[in-house]
């Protein structure tokens, strides 16, 4: 929620060498003050689940996406959307932002900055799947398959775990989960996309560079 500024003006005074009693200030009434925060506050819109699911057509989504352009790229055959701070939520947790790509027309990819970890949630949901570690102390702990926990909410990773990557493959889609924890710094992004999407995208920027 931004803050409102509010200046309260008074009366330019002449300083003169008489004393004068000092002018009143002005009384704002509280209800202005709360009209003047309320304006401020960020719209916070939920997008439909038909928007945000694969292959979707651009044109169709077009009132939706409306102020969320980014831009266009590569012969203008790329569209990227931004919504910052929508909310919807994503396995109960809000997300930051989501990006949504789009190649000839059609959605290919979904990204999610979410503000709190998903992994749980997601495992539950998919079942097995691969993981990669970004660093030495991640991949020995992957290479000694400490990896799973119980807890009171079922399977969780490791909270040893703080810079990985979890894939899961199906026939026509692939969802990767990014998690990496720096000090108080941390950031869970969720990615879904087609399965050849990397070569489609590799092939317009070819084709157009």
């Amino acid at each position: 929620m931004k803050k409102s500024n509010l200046f309260i003006l008074t009366p330019l005074l002449t300083i003169t060498i008489a004393c004068t009693a000092p002018p009143e200030k002005e009384m704002v009434p509280i209800e202005t003050l709360l009209i003047e925060e309320k304006s401020t506050e960020i719209k916070r819109r939920v997008f439909s689940d038909s928007l945000l699911q694969l292959n979707t057509n651009q044109v169709e989504d077009a009132f939706q996406l409306e102020n969320h352009h980014f831009g266009d790229f590569f012969c203008d055959r790329a569209s990227f959307y931004v919504i910052d701070e929508p909310a919807n939520t994503f396995y109960s947790k809000e997300a930051s932002s989501i990006t949504l790509f789009y190649i000839d027309g059609a959605l290919r990819q979904t990204k999610y900055l979410l503000k709190d970890d998903i992994s749980g949630d997601l495992i539950r949901s998919y079942g097995n799947f691969k993981i990669a570690g970004f660093d030495d102390k991640n991949k020995q702990l992957i290479k000694a398959r400490s990896i799973l926990k119980k807890s009171y909410h079922g399977v969780i990773i490791e909270p040893a775990l703080d810079n990985y990557e979890l894939r899961w493959v199906f026939n026509d889609r692939e969802i990767k989960y990014r998690v990496k924890r720096v000090g108080e710094e941390v950031e869970f992004k969720f990615v879904e996309r087609v399965k050849n999407f990397e070569k489609e995208f590799s092939s317009i920027e070819k084709m157009c560079s």
